[in-house]
């Protein structure tokens, strides 16, 4: 069964708790999990900004970004926020 990355998150029982556990999963394709790892790198940068502003941040972070960072190398992927000097890019 193939996930949206958008719906891989911590929160729902039996899915990914962690970077660790997501690069250890052989159901899912590199590029799955490349995707997995971008959306949480997004959802991660957003939850910086809302904070700095002062906005509520309603769920907790099952992973930080350097995490995701690190595993995003070790499939050789990069950061779509690379070079960057702002959260958001």
């Amino acid at each position: 069964m193939t996930m949206k990355p958008e719906t891989m998150t911590a929160s729902r029982p039996g899915e990914v708790t962690g970077v660790a556990a997501l690069l250890a999963r052989d159901d899912l394709a590199r590029d799955e999990k490349i995707a997995i790892l971008r959306q949480w790198e997004l959802d991660l940068r957003e939850g910086m900004v809302a904070e700095e502003e002062n906005m509520q941040v309603t769920v907790a972070a099952p992973v930080a970004l350097d995490e995701v960072l690190d595993a995003l190398r070790t499939l050789g992927a990069e950061s779509e926020f690379h070079d960057v000097t702002t959260k958001h890019g």
